[in-house]
């Protein structure tokens, strides 16, 4: 646990990876509990161990989550080409949009 000089409690992770000394940020207390942080320790050793950097994993999954929730252009195209066909518009309309 890391307490800032202005009080904040932090969960962290030193660990080195390919000779590298490195620090992973686990969260903060209160809002990430002591098991919570030992469960995310057990985690970043368990992928230390098969030779993958903690770090690394935890940006990919992010970035993982964030493509999956994000807004794509084929999803908003689908959406205006469904409310464009609830509105009734006409074929030619419609063969234009699409």
């Amino acid at each position: 646990m890391l307490v800032t000089p202005q009080g904040s409690r932090l969960w962290r992770l030193a660990y080195r990876h390919e000779g590298k000394q490195k620090l992973l940020a686990l969260g903060s207390y209160p809002a990430v509990s002591l098991s919570d942080a030992r469960a995310r320790r057990d985690e970043a050793k368990r992928l230390l161990a098969g030779g993958l950097d903690p770090t690394v994993e935890a940006k990919a999954e992010k970035a993982r989550k964030r493509a999956a929730n994000a807004d794509t252009f084929r999803a908003i195209a689908d959406e205006f080409l469904a409310k464009v066909e609830r509105e009734g518009k006409a074929d030619a309309t419609l063969k234009k949009k699409r």
